[in-house]
């Protein structure tokens, strides 16, 4: 992400154009890859508690391929769920004998 955008706001206020919205038009003005650009104005979703708008931010993501590893990745999946059912078993068993 260029970091001319990191930290704006994102909403429109009274109308202007938001801060991430000018940086945006302006790195694609730069570049030449602006193709058209004219006012619209949004319909935010909004809170039904408190009535502000309700912002969806995209987020850095990481994603591991683990396809050459799926068999290890099952042996350790099965082992960590037989030790929690083995320790939740425990703790009922307990429980019931306490009773």
């Amino acid at each position: 992400m260029p970091a001319a955008l990191l930290g704006k706001p994102i909403l429109e206020k009274h109308g202007k154009t938001s801060e991430a919205n000018e940086v945006v038009l302006a790195l694609l003005r730069e570049k030449k890859a602006l193709l058209h650009q004219e006012p619209y104005s949004h319909s935010y979703p909004h809170c039904w508690r408190s009535k502000t708008p309700v912002i969806f931010r995209a987020m850095d993501q990481w994603f591991i391929q683990i396809d050459h590893k799926e068999e290890e990745c099952r042996e350790v999946i099965d082992y960590s769920w037989q030790h929690v059912w083995a320790e939740l078993h425990h703790t009922v068993s307990q429980q019931l004998q306490t009773k």
